[in-house]
């Protein structure tokens, strides 16, 4: 795709990494090591590869959909990948929205490499139609106190987290014309040794339940959606995309049926990753008007990653949400009990979540920063 060579004058190319049919082998290896490249990032980002997910479950993700597009490319350096870009967009006609992530290794910065990546992952946008760009950078709560005291500050419209202007990350995103659209808190729920925590969740969902009992049903399943709700559960996925709050981003549409959601249990399943959700139930309907998700990563069997949380606007102010997250956690400890630590990632500004994950016992540690910038349609 494109050549540079570094200050050590050994060349770098960038190209796109082909998706394997399966891991192993010669076409597979290209694969495996620009994956396993964001879990490098991640680990100099976090200190840690918490929400990494390794070649087996990102590669049933970047397969056929009708539904999204993944593209992937790798910087090398012989046969060493030193740098990496992502490209995420949805198959809808009319939407003009991406997402991008790029990074490269720490001894290869200020040497222009990223700027490359990030170009060519930005003309994959441009040339799908895609004008309205949206990134993220890593902020953990270790980086953020070691920033200067009288670093400029950076905060989004909504929310009162800010991140330092000073860091290295933030200077990129700036200089390529991204403005820091939101902010995103990264917190952690750790049960505690023994079970001396579940008692207060149980207390928590039995009132919980007795207050919206009349009016809503709580029923849970695993990685199947049972075919009586599969219609209305994906009507409230599509909510996800244009309901949660965005503060300045923004943010295309998701189209939702029967069909995605096979399909995004199917990946789920190939990738050994588990699923456990939590729905309500209008009682008078029988559709599902809220829900959340936990994500079972094969990587890491002591953990849990938060997928969604919604509740329909309708809806609202009945205690669904802290309902279901209540009973989400209760399950998560009845059927996988070595999985003690949960991560979970809420919009600063939506304070009502952030409110009901503080009482669960969720602790922050860092934050997620979300860029976009709006260019011009090529000519």
């Amino acid at each position: 795709m494109s050549d540079h060579t570094a200050q050590d004058g050994m060349p770098i190319e960038i190209r796109e990494v082909p998706i394997p049919n399966h891991l192993g082998g010669v076409g597979g290896r290209s694969f495996e090591l620009a994956i396993e490249f964001a879990g490098l990032i991640e680990a100099e980002a976090w200190g840690h590869r918490d929400a990494w997910l390794g070649p087996a479950s990102a590669l049933p993700e970047y397969g056929q959909s009708a539904f999204t597009r993944r593209v992937l490319l790798a910087a090398w350096q012989g046969g060493e990948v030193v740098g990496s870009a992502r490209v995420r967009y949805e198959l809808e006609d009319g939407d003009t929205t991406a997402f991008l992530w790029v990074a490269t290794l720490p001894r290869l910065r200020g040497q222009g490499l990223g700027d490359r990546l990030l170009a060519a992952a930005e003309q994959i946008a441009l040339d799908a139609g895609r004008t309205v760009l949206s990134s993220y950078t890593d902020h953990s709560a270790q980086s953020l106190a070691a920033a200067p005291e009288d670093a400029h500050r950076l905060a989004a419209s909504a929310g009162a987290a800010v991140i330092p202007e000073t860091d290295p990350r933030a200077r990129f995103a700036l200089r390529h014309g991204y403005t820091l659209a939101q902010l995103e808190r990264v917190s952690v729920f750790e049960r505690g040794h023994g079970e001396d925590g579940l008692p207060a969740l149980q207390r928590e969902l039995a009132e919980a339940a007795q207050h919206t009992g009349e009016q809503y049903e709580l029923q849970s399943w695993g990685e199947e959606t049972p075919e009586e709700h599969i219609d209305s559960f994906a009507a409230a996925l599509g909510h996800m995309a244009t309901d949660a709050p965005a503060a300045d981003l923004v943010v295309g549409a998701e189209r939702w049926n029967a069909e995605r959601v096979r399909e995004y249990e199917a990946e789920a399943a190939e990738a050994g990753r588990g699923l456990l959700r939590a729905v309500a139930l209008d009682r008078s309907t029988g559709a599902v008007v809220a829900y959340t998700e936990l994500e079972l990563p094969a990587e890491h069997p002591t953990l849990a990653h938060q997928g969604d949380t919604l509740v329909l606007a309708e809806h609202r102010g009945h205690g669904l949400g802290q309902l279901l997250k209540t009973a989400n956690l209760l399950s998560l400890a009845e059927v996988a009990p070595a999985r003690r630590r949960v991560y979970t990632w809420n919009a600063d500004e939506n304070e009502h979540m952030l409110r009901i994950n503080s009482g669960l016992g969720f602790e922050p540690v860092g934050y997620i920063a979300s860029w976009q910038k709006v260019v011009e349609p090529p000519a």
